[in-house]
């Protein structure tokens, strides 16, 4: 049958992933051995062995799974589980989100005692799980919880997965199914536990085939839509039931744990089974206090009423039954109790029985002893003990009593709060009661005390008739007072980097306890000393406190410390002056110190702290001050003393035009930081350098100002007179020439003439050369007047390139074809003849298609106007020729764009262009010589393969040419 797989709407999912963040998750992991499985089942009095798992149950099919105590959405905190899809897969595992259909396949087949429980039905995706058991008592149970992705669509449908317990061994002779609903003998299933008739599309005569009172709703846990539990992903699931099943003590028993999905391997199922929980045991041992003692844990004292352990059994009262039990821990039987036998009897009818533990009275107190009383199954399996509870009681030497509060210490007029823990049996009262604040018979008391005082708290047991010691414990408070803190001086002046002991009076005298903390802390060796050293940076107030040794008993003084600075401040910074001038000398610093500046010569007082010097010559001036105990600081400052410098320019000069004049200053005294400044600065080369160079063409007049870096100044007048040097002339300017260059020059207005180079020319020392270069060449003209001035001229002849070409003597095309002609050229000018097929007649590279053979010439003309002819011969071939690729890549831009073409050179027509598949179908057909075909048919891509095609082409001589063959389309 196929089932309809239903959707999750996205309000749900939200719903769901909402609830998931709000509760805490389930972890699951997967592949555990079958031992480490059934080892997580089994609890007190069963021993389990030979676990075996079928070999198709997947890893991922079983697992254990566990949540944080008291989260559990399932009510198991831990366990194992077994399903027929997945533990752990995210998305299709039993912890995915609620709404997630959980679905997978595995090898498990089906398993034959499952089938009987659905005849008929195909099985699949079975996990296994079995073991061996050995019960101790007369019962075995464990609690589970079934869910499955088959709820609620396939409730009372006719097939559903399927999942059995099975028993054999001792009084089950064939495998017997003990996952029942309570009290009926009805298998737990898909059918006989849900919430029909609502959310199924079945009958719920079904469901109710399976027996009376089928379906079980009670038993049912909707997990659609509510969200109940985000971290389960099944749809629905029972509450937890138990499995129960009558053994008998010490027998072997074999479980079979078995699930698997019924009819198909969609829509999976699981089995959650509480970890500890198959047991088999209905007797457990508890310890009770002498007199109810129970702190700080169940506890009986030596003098004091005995304790007791109390066994306690479940199920038939009906006989007497023995029950063994060891007494272990650090107590001795014996020794440190009365004897005790090592197995009690509950009489028949009653429910329990007691054991007293009577401690021994020992002559010295031995510390708190333990006894662990282990009660063991009646049943004697072999020489197998099985423990099936246990329980610890303490022996003390004395009552317990315990006060919190350590011993302490505290200022007078504070409080402590004391609590004392005992047992609620006993009477206590606390001594003495007269710093008490409340009643000395509680067990929260708050002492006051203004003297150290010793509290004690004692108890004792207030039964009548019953001998038990009193018993005590004792807590210290010892009261303190605050100190007196002073210093026999509250001021104090030291020097800058000074060190001074602070030593303030105390009363009384400190001992070990006292505690000491100074503030501020810059500039003290210690904080937390009595005596700690004190080296401030500037002036401070420290103030001490002073604790006598408990919270709140402070007292503090203060003390001002004064520090003088350890300099001052020289008010002159670095300066300079011309000689003779008067410089103010200041200072500021303390009244206290003493001043002296030095060198004493030409200061009016040297001793005073604002003075004058009167300057002379450059050196340090330096003032000094001084106190006693301190270190002198002096400080200084450079005074830069210029000289008022001397100029002389020396006699005035005569030149030619355009000549050049080294020009110098002569200054004294000698200075390093002269400054020169010509005045007008024009003709020089630097107008602010001491000697600079004229190469002026007409008379100037300087006038020199020579100063120091501050304005010391000195200066001097020069006169230069300067005669005409421009008077030549040349009849040409530069000009440029092609090659084979041949030009007359001229030149005029000059006594004598020399001309540089001489390369290219008849003759350099006349007038008129004549000039031949062969290649760009740059003339001087130097022409001497007869007052002996030089005058120059230049004239460049630039030699221009030639023009150059290069191109292939001929090349052959095909009718209808065009060739781009592969000249390369120095030139920028073209000119082609004849015009005939060719598409531009000026430019380097046109495109040529002749109709018959043709010779082309070309004059290429470079920017300068030099010329060159040049030619080629287009050959044309009459005759035309085509050709098919035989493999091509549809879509590839490589491959002739993708496209498969008949290839050609000249001129023809299409008669037909048609492709066939393997199967002699046609998928290409055009009679278009310049249409490809793209590998698809009818818009569909065709597969890659061999196909075959059929091509007649008219050429244009009239001849047809039919071509057949194969080509591959490739992808």
């Amino acid at each position: 049958m196929t089932r309809l797989f239903t959707k999750v709407s996205l309000f749900t999912l939200g719903l769901c992933l909402t609830a998931l963040g709000m509760q805490a998750q389930m972890t699951v992991t997967t592949g555990n051995t079958a031992t480490e499985l059934a080892t997580m089942l089994a609890g007190e009095g069963v021993e389990v062995s030979g676990a075996t798992l079928n070999p198709g149950c997947a890893t991922t099919q079983r697992g254990t799974f566990g949540f944080p105590v008291g989260t559990s959405d399932l009510g198991i905190d831990s366990g194992i589980v077994l399903t027929s899809g997945k533990v752990d897969a995210a998305g299709t595992g039993v912890y995915s989100p609620v709404g997630t259909f959980i679905s997978a396949t595995s090898t498990g087949g089906s398993d034959p005692d499952l089938a009987t429980l659905l005849p008929g039905t195909t099985l699949n995706d079975a996990c296994v799980l079995e073991f061996d058991f050995k019960p101790s008592g007369d019962t075995i149970k464990f609690r589970y919880v079934f869910g499955s992705e088959e709820y609620p669509e396939f409730a009372c449908s006719g097939f559903n997965d399927v999942f059995g317990f099975f028993i054999t061994g001792g009084g089950f002779g064939a495998p017997t199914n003990i996952a029942l609903v309570p009290g009926t003998t009805i298998p737990v299933a898909i059918n006989s536990i849900n919430k029909a008739p609502a959310g199924t599309s079945y009958s719920v005569s079904t469901c109710a085939a399976m027996g009376t009172g089928s379906p079980f709703t009670m038993y049912y846990v909707d997990n659609e839509g509510v969200l109940l539990s985000p971290n389960v992903a099944y749809d629905g699931f029972t509450t937890v039931l138990t499995a129960i099943a009558a053994v008998n003590p010490c027998d072997t028993y074999h479980l079979k744990l078995a699930i698997a999905d019924g009819g198909d391997q969609s829509y999976d199922s699981g089995v959650f089974l509480e970890a500890g929980s198959l047991t088999s045991t209905n007797l457990e041992v508890r310890t009770y206090g002498g007199a109810g003692f129970e702190i700080p844990y169940t506890n009986c004292v030596r003098g004091c009423p005995p304790g007791k352990f109390t066994v306690k059994r479940t199920g038939s009262f009906g006989a007497a039954i023995t029950v063994p039990y060891s007494l272990e821990g650090t107590a001795v039987n014996g020794v440190d109790y009365a004897l005790l036998p090592g197995s009690v009897v509950i009489p028949a009818g009653e429910e329990t029985a007691d054991v007293y533990i009577v401690p021994t009275i020992l002559p010295v107190p031995v510390g708190p002893k333990t006894v662990v009383v282990k009660i063991y199954s009646p049943y004697v399996c072999g020489d197998d003990t099985i423990v099936l509870s246990s329980d610890t009681i303490t022996i003390f030497d004395r009552v317990f009593i315990e006060i919190d509060q350590a011993d302490t210490t505290i200022c007078v007029g504070e409080s402590v709060n004391l609590h004392v823990n005992t047992d609620t049996v006993l009477d206590l009262v606390w001594t003495p009661t007269a710093t008490l604040v409340n009643n000395p018979d509680e067990y929260d008391v708050i002492a006051s005390p203004t003297t150290t005082t010793n509290y004690v708290a004692t108890v004792t047991l207030a039964e009548e008739g019953v001998a038990c010691p009193a018993s005590s414990d004792t807590v210290k408070i010892s009261v303190l007072y605050p100190p007196d803190v002073s210093f026999a001086d509250s001021s104090l002046l030291m020097c800058l980097d000074g060190v001074y002991e602070l030593n303030p009076i105390i009363v009384p005298e400190p001992d070990a306890g006292y505690t000491y903390f100074w503030s501020p802390p810059s500039g003290l060796s210690s904080t937390v000393i009595r005596n700690p050293e004190a080296s401030p940076a500037t002036s401070t107030l420290y103030t001490v406190n002073v604790n006598s040794g408990a919270v709140g008993c402070d007292a503090s003084a203060s003390i001002y410390i004064t520090v003088l600075p350890n300099d001052i401040t020289l008010i002159n910074n670095d300066t300079s002056v011309c000689a003779g001038s008067v410089v103010p000398l200041n200072a500021s610093g303390h009244p206290a110190f003493t001043y002296y500046w030095t060198p004493e010569t030409y200061i009016v007082d040297p001793h005073a702290m604002n003075t004058a010097i009167t300057a002379t010559e450059s050196g340090w001036v330096t003032i000094t001050a001084s106190h006693e105990g301190c270190d002198d600081m002096p400080h200084s400052f450079y005074l830069d003393v210029q000289p008022i410098p001397k100029v002389d320019l020396g006699a005035d000069r005569t030149l030619c035009s355009g000549d050049t004049a080294h020009l110098y200053v002569g200054t004294t005294p000698t200075y390093s930081g002269y400054t020169y400044d010509w005045t007008s600065g024009m003709k020089l080369t630097d107008s602010t350098i001491k000697d600079p160079i004229f190469n002026g063409y007409s008379s100037e007049t300087y006038i020199v100002v020579v100063q120091t870096p501050i304005g010391c100044e000195g200066r001097d007048t020069l006169n230069i007179t300067v005669n005409p040097s421009q008077f030549a002339t040349v009849n040409i300017s530069d000009t440029s020439l092609c090659p084979d260059v041949r030009i007359q020059l001229q030149a005029n207005g000059a006594v004598s003439y020399r001309w540089e180079p001489s390369y290219g020319l008849d003759n350099d020392s006349i007038a008129n050369p004549l000039a031949t270069p062969d290649y760009t060449t740059e003339y001087i003209l130097y022409a001497t007047s007869d007052q002996g001035c030089v005058d120059t001229e230049h004239v460049r002849i630039n030699v221009l390139p030639g023009a150059v070409t290069y191109m292939p003597d001929s090349v052959q095309i095909w009718p209808g074809e065009k060739y781009q002609i592969d000249l390369t050229s120095n030139a920028h000018y073209f000119s082609w003849f004849p015009p005939e097929g060719l598409d531009y007649t000026n430019v380097a590279n046109p495109y040529a298609s002749p109709e018959v053979r043709t010779r082309y010439f070309v004059t290429a003309t470079t920017e300068g106007g030099c010329s060159v002819v040049d030619s080629i011969d287009i050959i044309v071939n009459l005759e035309s020729v085509v050709d098919i690729p035989n493999a091509f890549a549809p879509g590839n831009s490589f491959s002739n764009n993708g496209k498969l073409y008949i290839v050609r050179r000249g001129d023809a027509t299409l008669n037909r262009f048609d492709i066939y598949n393997r199967w002699g179908n046609k998928v290409f057909s055009t009679t278009d010589i310049n249409e490809g075909w793209d590998g698809t048919f009818q818009g569909t891509p065709q597969p890659l393969g061999v196909y075959v095609y059929d091509v007649e082409v008219v050429l244009k001589s009239g001849q047809v040419v039919h071509l057949t063959g194969n080509v591959t389309l490739m992808r």
